[in-house]
C-alpha cells in the first residue's frame, strides 16, 4: 500500500486510520498532545530515589 509507506505505517494501520476518518472524520485522525505532558506519575521523592539510586549503579529490585 503506497500510503502506508509514505507514512511509515503498516498497512493495517492506514485502514484503521480511513476506517476512523470515514465514521468521524479528519478530527477523529488529527494528532493531539497528551494533556499530562511534562506531568509525573510518581511522587517526587521516588522519582528522586529513583534517579540517585540508578546513578550511583546500585540498581536492585525493590518492593514498593
Amino acid at each position: 500500500m503506497e500510503a502506508a509507506d509514505k507514512l511509515g505505517k503498516s498497512k493495517r494501520t492506514v485502514q484503521r486510520l480511513v476506517k476512523k476518518w470515514e465514521k468521524e472524520g479528519l478530527e477523529a485522525i488529527a494528532p493531539t498532545n497528551p494533556s499530562d505532558k511534562g506531568n509525573f506519575r510518581i511522587e517526587e521523592q521516588l522519582q528522586e530515589f529513583i534517579i540517585k539510586t540508578y546513578q550511583k549503579g546500585k540498581v536492585s529490585y525493590f518492593i514498593l
